[in-house]
């Protein structure tokens, strides 16, 4: 039941939220994904300027912390991991109910 009522009460709070808040998440959500999507051998590392934004928006935007989602590789790693087990399992289920008796 909760599950069901978390989306719908998102919802409702993003609906009351000010234009301003929502302009300040929609930004720092598009910079994380300009400095993710740079193209870079390793992990990609913010720059001077990307620091400078996150220190302007704790000084503008209350509650910036919240925007700030930052997921490192191993999570990306796992959460890739654990949808090819679901797909590999999703595709051997067994169709029509009931198991084969066959020697």
């Amino acid at each position: 039941m909760i599950d069901l009522l978390s989306p719908l009460l998102a919802c409702v709070a993003a609906a009351v939220r000010t234009r301003r808040d929502l302009v300040a998440e929609n930004l720092l959500l598009r910079h994380q994904l300009v400095v993710l999507t740079r193209p870079a051998r390793r992990r990609p590392r913010p720059a001077h300027r990307d620091k400078l934004l996150w220190v302007l928006a704790r000084q503008l935007v209350p509650g910036w912390r919240r925007h700030l989602v930052l997921v490192t590789p191993d999570t990306v790693v796992r959460w890739h991991r654990l949808g090819r087990r679901l797909l590999c399992r999703w595709r051997s289920r067994t169709v029509g109910g009931s198991w084969s008796t066959s020697p």
